[in-house]
């Protein structure tokens, strides 16, 4: 399944961002990146604060872990997406 993951770092900004690299570092050097599962990589929404990626994966409890390890500094959002012309193929 396709995600479309929404980030949103929280307050405050300048402690959280410091905790975000440590968590992502942390994250690297046990193998337990997206980086197999991107898609589309980590872009910034200039207009909101929000960050997103495309991910494709079936490991839930890999996303449960990944809300889990950002906890408190950043809002993680996943949503199941699925591209538009599979979906008007099941409604012919």
């Amino acid at each position: 399944m396709k995600y479309l993951v929404f980030m949103r770092l929280m307050e405050p900004y300048e402690e959280n961002s410091k905790k975000m690299i440590q968590i992502e570092n942390r994250r690297i050097e046990k193998h337990e990146t997206w980086d197999k599962a991107v898609i589309f990589p980590i872009h910034s929404i200039a207009t909101n604060g929000k960050s997103f990626m495309v991910i494709e994966t079936d490991d839930l409890l890999k996303m449960a872990k990944y809300r889990h390890d950002y906890g408190g500094v950043l809002e993680v959002e996943f949503h199941a997406i699925q591209e538009f012309s599979k979906i008007r193929d099941l409604v012919k």
